[in-house]
């Protein structure tokens, strides 16, 4: 970087101020070779374009030729970032003829800024030279100050643009539109296959409902959880029921909701016949061989809870994840070949991972395609007397590829405050697979007042609140973006491929059952609806529909009937 010399011509001057007006601004409170990233700048190297010296001898030809108009202009060059037209103006018919009407300047001028890409400085103190470049609004000070004669607006144009702002982060950006999925969409058939008869005639209502479906990986087993104590186990190709459990359990079941939120029943290994089953109040976890009927182990003050699926031990580790609300611990259990299936191997202290604020009874989730376990946490309901929730809305994750204690500290953090639907939401629904990580979302239905009393002091009372949707949120982590999409607020789930999201709805002359798009909320599929009630004669009553849930390829929806039957679905696609 070279001063400029006192006698220096302004013919050069200009080129030099050019030089510096497309050059990046620095900051003070920056690293001077450090580049300003503009926010469309996703990736790479910032790019700033330097005039040509023929760019520059055609505009001291064109304000030759405009100089002679207006032979009164003024030497001007602006350099707004706004405005790239303007940046540089006519010079004065003086200039053009070889002498200036203004005398030299007393001191040298400022040093011209090192381009940021030809920059190899790594210090964070700058030198001499670059604390003269750290603010360029200092050149026009200073230059004021040496020559009496030059006008206040000559100087002020001499100030470059200021350095964009820095790219906020991912979720507090607004959503952006879903890009296109790469797996292209084919239209579906839903064809119906056949029926698992659990209906027991000796009994009826809540003693026969369908609470809770799970499906095995190779989707040859199906469980269902009928009334409060009672798990079947169905082989899906003959129809055939194999084996029912009966647990302890001292709370009356329900499907999974908002107000309820404990995970049933869980089909571990479909060779080894281990399902992992909640009890008692739903804070036990027993596992089971059912096969045999046996118990094999307990696990006890569990508040939320998942486990991954295997068929080997030889391949990776299978985690069961045991999240306790009493100290905020998440207990990573592995799958082993001894005589108690699972060994406790490592614990995550949810107060000691850094967050924001420590999640209350999140829902869980493990990828079935990477060791990422997933835990989203909404906010604690609103309550009289207490000021709303505020920002309490999280989903983190936690890369678990090693089994050993290694940290707490999670793998990423997303906030999703600028989904306003979801501000009193809970997750009732969580599923994770590749890069997409999906949740659906049930809000409050009571929202906080606020009003001030005759005494001047601000009351918190609760209101009720229609609550006709819940949402999805897709969390893209290859975007590390965010968005969400509403469905009916009714029996709905997701598909572990992350592929589709599926709703049944009950409502006069409009009943319908859908499958969605998981990633775009766009609807691939329905039956039922107005004026096309005709199309749900293969799926009967729809108000009868306690349950939903696919196979793990997608290729199967099992159905649960307030009857104690399920019903199975192919889920075909037909080529376009």
């Amino acid at each position: 970087m070279c001063t400029l010399d006192v006698n220096m011509d302004i013919a050069n001057l200009e080129d030099t101020i050019m030089e510096m007006a497309f050059s990046p601004a620095a900051s003070p409170d920056l690293d001077t070779h450090q580049a300003v990233i503009p926010w469309p700048t996703l990736e790479g190297e910032a790019t700033y374009i330097r005039p040509s010296q023929e760019f520059l001898e055609q505009r001291r030809s064109a304000t030759a030729r405009n100089s002679v108009a207006h032979p009164g202009r003024r030497l001007s060059i602006a350099s707004s970032a706004h405005t790239r037209s303007s940046s540089c103006a006519s010079s004065t018919t003086s200039h053009m003829l070889g002498t200036s009407p203004f005398p030299a300047p007393l001191k040298p001028l400022p040093p011209v800024p090192a381009s940021v890409r030809t920059s190899q400085r790594t210090s964070s103190q700058p030198s001499s030279c670059d604390k003269s470049s750290l603010d360029m609004d200092r050149l026009s000070h200073a230059s004021s100050t040496t020559s009496s004669n030059l006008s206040r607006a000559s100087m002020q144009s001499f100030s470059v643009r200021p350095p964009v702002p820095r790219r906020p982060p991912e979720h507090l950006r607004p959503s952006l539109p879903s890009s296109p999925d790469t797996r292209r969409l084919y239209p579906l058939e839903i064809v119906y296959w056949k029926q698992l008869a659990g209906a027991e005639k000796r009994k009826s209502g809540k003693t026969n409902m369908v609470h809770y479906l799970d499906i095995s990986t190779k989707a040859s087993t199906v469980a269902t959880k009928h009334g409060n104590s009672v798990i079947k186990f169905w082989e899906v190709s003959s129809g055939d029921l194999v084996c029912t459990v009966k647990i302890s359990a001292y709370t009356e079941a329900h499907c999974r909701s908002r107000d309820y939120l404990i995970r049933s029943h869980l089909i571990l290994s479909e060779t080894n016949h281990l399902a992992a089953m909640a009890t008692r109040f739903g804070r036990t976890i027993e596992i089971w061989d059912w096969k045999t009927n046996k118990r094999l182990q307990v696990i006890d003050d569990v508040d939320r809870w998942v486990a991954g699926r295997f068929e080997t031990h030889d391949v990776g580790w299978s985690p069961l994840v045991a999240y306790r609300g009493k100290d905020a611990l998440i207990d990573l259990f592995t799958a082993t070949p001894q005589k108690k299936p699972y060994v406790k191997v490592r614990t995550i202290d949810v107060r000691k991972a850094g967050l924001p604020f420590t999640p209350q009874y999140p829902e869980l989730a493990l990828s079935s395609t990477s060791p990422l376990l997933v835990a989203a946490a909404g906010p604690r309901p609103p309550r009289a007397g207490h000021p709303p929730p505020d920002r309490e809305t999280m989903l983190v994750t936690w890369d678990i590829t090693d089994f050993r204690e290694v940290s707490n500290a999670p793998d990423r953090v997303v906030r999703p405050w600028q989904h306003k639907e979801l501000e009193t939401a809970l997750p009732c629904n969580l599923t994770a697979y590749g890069d997409l990580i999906l949740s659906i979302w049930i809000p409050s239905g009571y929202r906080t007042v606020t009003k001030h009393n005759a005494r001047g002091e601000v009351e918190y009372t609760l209101a009720p609140t229609p609550v006709p949707f819940r949402y999805v949120l897709v969390w893209d982590l290859s975007e590390n973006s965010t968005r969400t999409y509403g469905i009916p607020n009714t029996t709905s789930c997701i598909s572990p491929d992350c592929r589709f999201v599926a709703y049944s709805q009950v409502a006069e002359r409009r009943s319908k059952i859908a499958i969605l798009d998981a990633q775009s909320g766009e609807e691939v599929w329905s039956a039922g609806g107005e004026g096309n009630l005709k199309s749900l004669d293969q799926f009967g009553d729809l108000s009868k529909v306690t349950d939903l849930a696919f196979s793990a390829d997608g290729r199967f929806l099992v159905v649960g009937e307030v009857n104690g039957n399920t019903s199975v679905y192919d889920v075909r696609e037909s080529a376009l």
